[in-house]
Formats: C-alpha cells, structure tokens, sequence
C-alpha cells in the first residue's frame, strides 16, 4: 500500500520492548546458589534483549490531541513499512526491523524525513496544531533526526525567498550559496551523527541543488507567468554527470526527486499526438537501466502513467515487464481494473455533488451539455497556471453547448471561495474537500490538475483530458459539439 497524502503529528511514546513484571516468590532461606542462578538468568535474558535490539528500531512517543489515531513510516517511493496505531492517551510504541537509510514519518497531513539505522532508540514528541516546529526526539538516533527536523523547517523558510522569481544570474548564485550553508551547518555537527547518515545528507543536498537548477526553468514561467522564458545557452545542465542507475543512491530522497524532475521534463516534451504513458515509459527504459532505480522511480507514478495513457492495455503490460515487486504488481493491477471501467465509451460513474450555490450536480443534471470538468486547488501552482486559459476558453465557447465544472479539492472552503470571487470564475462551482468523496475514488484522481470531458449523454469522452492552455483542446471540444 502507497500512501500520496500527509498527515498531522503529536507526540509519540514508544517503549522498545513491553516489559513484562515478573513476580518471583523468593524465601528468605534461598540459599545463595539459587540467588545466583536467578540473577544469571534475569541477566542474560536483558543481555540477548540488548543485542536483538541492536538489530531493530525502537520509536516510541505520544501524540498531544491527537486526531487521527495511526502514524505510519514510510519508504522513499511512498509505500508503507509500517502501521502504527495510537493507543486511547494518544502514545504509541513499536519496533521496526528495517534497514539504516532515509524515510518518512506521516501523520495526519503532516509529514517528516525520518533517518532510520538498527539500534536506534527514539522517543519523539510533538503538538497536533504545531507538528512541524514542535517536534523534537531524544534517545539514540536524536542528534540524526532533530537535525533534519531543524533542516525541514530551513528548507520551508526559504520558500519565502521565492528563488524562482529571480534573473538566472541571481538564482544560480543564490542556489550555490544555499548549498555551502547546508554543507556548513551539516559539518558543524558532524562527529555527532552516523557515518551513514552524513554520507547520505552530503548526497542530499548535491541532489537538491541539482533539482533546484532543474526546476528553475518551468517554475519561472510560473511565477513570473511568462509562458515564453527560456534559459540561457550557458545555464547549467543538471544531468550532464548524473549516474542514472547508481542503486546506491536509491535511499538518498533527493537522487529520486532528481530522477523524477528529469522524467517530469522529458514528459513536457512529449508530443499531444503521442501516447504520454507509454513515451515516457519509454524515455525511463532508454535512460535508466537498473532495474532497482526504474522500479524506485516509477512506483510513486504507476497510477498517474497508467491515468494518463490512452493504451491502457499496452501500457499496463509495459510496466508489468519492468515491476518486479509483488506488492506493486497488485496495485498495478488495482488501478488497472479501475481505469476500466472510466475508459472512453463507458458511462460516467454517478455522483452527486453540492456546487457552492447548494444545488446538486450530477450526470443527470449535466446530461444534454458536452461537459468539462476542472479539477483544482488553490495551492497548486500549476492548476493556478491554467486560470487564465480556462477563462479565455469558457470565453471563447460561450455560446457553444458547453457546461464548465470545477471541483476544488483537499482545500479550505475560506481560500476556494475567496479565489472564486477574486478571479472571477465562471460556469459551475464546486468545493469537495475530502480525498474519500466518492467522485475522485471513481474517477482515479491522484493528483491535480485534473480534466475529464463527458458527452452529452454522460459518457466518458476523455478521463484524463488536455488543460485548458492546450492549443488542441479547443479543436477537440468543437468537434465533440
């Protein structure tokens, strides 16, 4: 099971072994052999105690007003190690048998890096409303994760200095120097931590200075909303010494984060007459041949290759012949089975949803009109991005048979309607918050923006449909009027 959402934390306790109380019925005249074999005996069971905890983790903690009563460790593709449940005073105790290497810890909509090495002993604490700048370990294993809590909240502090935003000249001095303080801070603290655990956070931050210098191209189009802007000649090319199929590296969370920013890039190059699942299942195959580093890559993206292709087949047995792992393999076939039944042709699943207005919308309510549905949130960038050309389109089709619909998703009410009435948004409005509203299961939504166009007799023309700033989506619309 893969886990795409976070959670919210508290304050975890967890005792490394349940220590059983032993009541031994002594007498007074026990001879001191007897006493002796006893105290051999109770030492040498904490003796094979302390060495078989070498070979685990002990997390342990408590949650302060905690909600959600599970907290879950997860590796760097996103899929669950293990299953923590809360117990009534919000604490909780368990031992994992892992290996050392870079993980997360969610909870609620919180999320945390974790660094994970047997022998480990961590006690954790934090504050539901304050996770982030509350929590704090102490035990073995603290010096590790504390510093990556304290480097989490620096890395969201920098979001402020909105780096995008800058010339090129300023951001590859500003990313450059950001990756010298990094390296500073980390061998400010050095002979604290773990050998291992140094070696990785060096990787880490090469990693995310390279995938800073990857994004910078896309994100200023973004942030300054110029669709037009290109680097220079002499930018900095990213990838020039990558090791694409180093599995070393696999357990260092920024060499997959830069993996993934070159499969995302490839992808913006892959044309709307071209299959998108199976091109860029391609552009992995031809790039990275380790069998590890693909199937680490792709496993947080099977849904989303398998949503967006329109050889749903073919591309399923692609992927089948390079994903080994079993638990993958029935995900794979999960989402597979789902898409089925949303493929063009097949009737729309019923819903029935309150736009903001509080009238019902539904198939039956839509049916008559060709319908496209936009599905977004205010605090994605990209989904943001794609205002404007929605706007033009819904302008340009104004008097066509036509009904727009968009669903704000896992957002706060307060911010979707504000945005709605800030950016004038017209035709049909819609806020369903929750990821288990019924809509987003039937239709595979796993991330956003999402379309879907619907004829008018509610049939699914295209599940995973073109934005709206797609030159060709206009033409395709006109030509299902």
């Amino acid at each position: 099971m893969r886990i795409n959402n976070i959670m919210k934390t508290n304050y975890l306790t967890l005792s490394l072994f349940p220590h059983a109380r032993h009541h031994l019925k002594l007498k007074f005249l026990t001879t001191m052999k007897k006493v002796l074999v006893a105290v051999m005996i109770v030492l040498g069971i904490t003796a094979c105690k302390e060495k078989h905890s070498d070979s685990l983790v002990i997390l342990s903690g408590k949650i302060d007003n905690a909600r959600p009563d599970t907290v879950y460790i997860l590796d760097l593709t996103n899929k669950i190690i293990q299953t923590i449940g809360l117990k009534p005073d919000h604490s909780l105790a368990d031992t994992l048998k892992i290996a050392e290497g870079s993980y997360y810890l969610n909870y609620g909509y919180h999320r945390a890096n974790l660094y994970l090495k047997p022998g480990f002993n961590l006690k954790l604490s934090a504050k539901s409303d304050s996770f982030e700048e509350s929590l704090e370990y102490q035990g073995r294993g603290a010096n590790e994760n504390n510093f990556l809590i304290k480097k989490q909240l620096y890395e969201m502090g920098l979001i402020r200095l909105n780096i995008y935003r800058m010339s090129e000249e300023k951001f590859l001095n500003t990313v450059d120097s950001l990756y010298k303080v990094r390296v500073s801070r980390l061998q400010t603290f050095e002979s604290s931590f773990a050998r291992g655990f140094v070696a990785c956070e060096m990787n880490d931050f090469l990693f995310q200075k390279l995938s800073q210098i990857s994004n910078y191209e896309a994100m200023h189009r973004v942030m300054t909303n110029n669709r037009d802007f290109k680097v220079s000649d002499h930018f900095p090319d990213p990838y020039k010494l990558l090791d694409f199929n180093d599995d070393q590296m696999i357990t260092v969370p920024g060499y997959l984060v830069l993996i993934d920013n070159y499969l995302g890039r490839q992808a913006k190059t892959i044309s709307d007459n071209s299959d998108w699942g199976i091109e860029i299942i391609n552009i992995a195959e031809g790039r990275i041949k380790n069998e590890k580093v693909r199937q680490s890559a792709f496993a947080p993206h099977l849904e989303e290759v398998l949503c967006k292709t329109k050889e749903l087949d073919v591309t399923y047995q692609k992927l089948s012949a390079f994903i080994k792992d079993e638990d993958l393999q029935k995900e794979m076939k999960t989402t597979y089975e789902n898409l089925k039944k949303i493929r063009e042709g097949a009737p729309s699943p019923d819903f029935s949803l309150l736009d903001i207005n509080k009238q019902t919308v539904s198939p039956a309510s839509l049916r008559g009109k060709t319908v496209y549905i936009n599905i977004w949130a205010t605090w994605c960038a990209p989904c943001m991005a794609e205002i404007p050309a929605l706007k033009q389109l819904q302008n340009d089709l104004k008097d066509k048979n036509i009904q727009f619909v968009s669903i704000c998703m896992n957002d706060s009410r307060e911010r979707c309607l504000k945005t709605i009435k800030d950016k004038e948004l017209k035709g049909v409005q819609i806020f369903a918050k929750s990821d288990s509203t019924k809509f987003y299961k039937d239709f595979s939504v796993i991330g956003i923006p999402r379309f879907i166009i619907l004829d008018k007799n509610g049939i699914i023309y295209d599940h995973s449909a073109l934005p709206p700033s797609s030159p060709k989506l206009k033409e395709e619309l006109l030509k299902i009027l």
